[in-house]
């Protein structure tokens, strides 16, 4: 147990994501597992939150993206020969938490192909600025669910031959899905109280609405490492099909440490 924890600890490194957006994709999660007892933890931390929490300037304008705390990370257990189950959580922006359950089975001696099932949801909020006087700024709020199938094969630690420490990962994903999100959008202007003296926030608009789309997702992942620990680089692109809502950040990307834990020696077997 004290292994995971440090391993976990330990793989709290950067990750880039869209910004401001009131719906942002999940960062891709591909576990690539092979063999009964597996288990792949990764955590990050995104780049984009430390650059908002340091900023003065938007701490003094009390920026409705700040969040006091941000985390991201993710475990896949093998929990049978061919069923896995992965459970993820994030918040950035938006609070995120997903499962999903699938079939993998290995493919010739180093690869593995994997189908997933899964759901998320997410609570969402964005806010944004213009100039002091005049329409002052926008908040949008609510919720997203989705639910997807996923399909990945590569390669989850690949072994050359001209280096019998290294490893690689490799793979390719899309995931395929639906996406129903419900939003409240509220208006503020910058108005002067003239009995107070000072320009103060007041709404002058509030809308609602919703929407059900299809969502298209290819994913890429590239790792390099040791046999069980890996850095690892991986990108999605969404489609939301025509989105009409609230805008949202399609591209995901992420830069992390994965580690696997053998739980169960086992050799690999079709």
């Amino acid at each position: 147990m004290k292994k995971i924890v440090y391993i976990v600890l330990l793989s709290a490194v950067v990750m880039m994501t869209g910004c401001g957006a009131y719906y942002n994709p999940q960062s891709v999660r591909m576990p690539l597992v092979s063999q009964k007892g597996e288990l792949v933890v990764d955590a990050n931390v995104p780049l984009a939150a430390w650059s908002a929490v340091i900023s003065s300037e938007a701490i003094h304008k009390h920026d409705f993206s700040i969040r006091s705390c941000f985390y991201n990370a993710s475990a896949t257990y093998a929990f049978a020969d061919h069923w896995a189950a992965q459970l993820s959580s994030r918040y950035f922006f938006d609070f995120r938490h997903e499962a999903m359950v699938g079939w993998y089975a290995p493919l010739g001696e180093q690869a593995t192909v994997e189908v997933y099932g899964g759901y998320g949801y997410a609570k969402c909020s964005r806010g944004e600025g213009t100039s002091e006087y005049g329409y002052y700024r926008r908040k949008q709020s609510g919720c997203a669910q989705t639910f997807f199938l996923q399909g990945d094969i590569g390669f989850p630690s690949y072994k050359p031959k001209w280096c019998k420490r290294c490893a690689f990962t490799a793979g390719v994903g899309l995931r395929i899905g639906g996406v129903y999100c419900d939003w409240v959008t509220r208006n503020f202007d910058h108005v002067y109280d003239s009995e107070a003296g000072v320009y103060v926030l007041s709404q002058t608009g509030s809308s609602d609405g919703w929407s059900l789309r299809y969502e298209i997702q290819p994913m890429l992942k590239l790792g390099f490492g040791g046999e069980r620990l890996k850095l690892e680089a991986a990108a999605g692109l969404s489609d939301l099909g025509g989105w009409e809502g609230p805008r949202y950040e399609p591209l995901t990307a992420s830069l992390t440490l994965s580690y696997s834990v053998p739980l169960l020696r086992k050799k690999r077997s079709m």
